[in-house]
């Protein structure tokens, strides 16, 4: 007997099918209705964030522009400044030369000058000497302009 109180089928109570399929499809419509706000809200939160972030490039767009512009500038004052430098080391490199010429001249000129000092100073010996050569004859003739 049990087997027969446990095999015997369920009997649910019936109900007409259309207002039931009504109210599943009115259900999956309010669900799909709200999740789609819910999409257009996020999409609006996006929006608002990416106005704000193209305002923000837009920002910074103008401003590297600017520094654009100045480094522009920039540039231009230092390829001036370069061809300035460039002339400059131009004519030190000629100034170099030149020392350098001036340099090896100036070696013979101090040179020259050396062996005229030693000859000065030879000839200032010599007339030293002769000088007091000429101060003993002197001396002699006063001496001996004094014994007559």
């Amino acid at each position: 007997m049990k087997s027969q109180a446990l095999s015997a089928p369920v009997r649910m109570p019936a109900l007409p099918l259309l207002p039931l399929a009504a109210l599943i499809a009115l259900a999956a419509t309010v669900f799909l209705l709200l999740d789609i706000h819910a999409m257009r809200l996020d999409l609006a939160a996006t929006n608002a964030q990416l106005i704000r972030t193209n305002a923000q490039l837009t920002g910074t767009n103008q401003k590297l522009d600017l520094m654009g512009s100045k480094l522009d500038r920039t540039n231009a004052q230092l390829r001036t400044t370069n061809e300035k430098l460039a002339g400059t080391n131009s004519l030190l490199a000629d100034m170099r030369l030149d020392l350098h010429s001036a340099g090896g001249k100036l070696s013979v000129t101090n040179a020259s000058l050396s062996r005229t000092n030693r000859s000065l100073e030879q000839m200032q010996r010599d007339l030293l000497s002769m000088r007091q050569n000429l101060d003993r004859m002197t001396h002699r003739l006063v001496h001996a302009k004094l014994l007559f």
